[in-house]
């Protein structure tokens, strides 16, 4: 929307000879550098707050950048919103003929265009759409920090047991065990907040015949109830 206030300039370019096809790459361009920049920003934005994220949610974001189709999928995003921003006032505001622009009448009669104005509002819009979804983030992450999930999350360390690990269990229990402070050790095959394995069809005394209730399984060796807290 703020590209339609530049009609003098387009006007004063095309005095001095400037061509149709040089004013809609310099428009193209600078939408691009824009929208390349400001995905630099947020590339940097997003390893700034990974940590805080990770404090306060308890998830790792592990990206890797020159990963080709995360690369891909950032240059992607930057350059398609550069060409959707550039290429409205590239080929549109182009076309306005300096004697026009100078006389006022392209610049008057587009100023108050309902295209400029609606693209005002679709950002207010978006804006107002994008507060709306991070307070509801907000409070999403709040109301999981701060609910009674029944078991203590506080002072836990967990250690995936992958690889060599796993079979070095015993000794890894013996090891972590005699460390100064720690007071419990466990094991499980999953966390009690993704518990994948079920029970199909459990049988037990005065169970009713059309009775379908399944159960979540969770290994875990002695000493997991008290070192969690349940």
């Amino acid at each position: 929307a703020r590209a339609t206030r530049r009609s003098r300039e387009i006007g004063v370019r095309k005095v001095v000879g400037a061509s149709r096809r040089q004013l809609a790459w310099q428009f193209m361009g600078e939408a691009l550098a824009i929208a390349l920049v400001s995905t630099g920003v947020g590339v940097a934005l997003v390893e700034i707050l990974k940590e805080p994220f990770r404090q306060i949610t308890g998830t790792e974001l592990a990206i890797d950048y020159l990963e080709p189709g995360t690369l891909s999928l950032i240059v992607g995003t930057g350059l398609f919103a550069g060409l959707l921003s550039g290429s409205y006032p590239a080929f549109l505001l182009s076309s306005f003929k300096a004697v026009s622009i100078f006389r006022g009448k392209e610049a008057g009669q587009f100023s108050g265009a309902s295209l400029r104005k609606g693209l005002v509002v679709l950002q207010f819009l978006l804006s107002a759409c994008l507060i709306v979804c991070a307070l509801g983030v907000q409070r999403q992450v709040n109301f999981i920090m701060n609910k009674n999930l029944g078991l203590d999350r506080e002072n836990v360390v967990r250690v995936p047991m992958e690889g060599p690990l796993y079979d070095k269990y015993p000794s890894l229990k013996d090891e972590i065990s005699a460390m100064p402070g720690v007071k419990q050790f466990a094991a499980s095959n999953q966390t009690p907040f993704m518990v994948n394995a079920e029970t199909r069809d459990p049988v037990w005394e005065g169970k009713a015949p059309d009775n379908q209730t399944g159960f979540r399984v969770l290994e875990v060796t002695p000493g997991f109830i008290e070192t969690m807290g349940i």
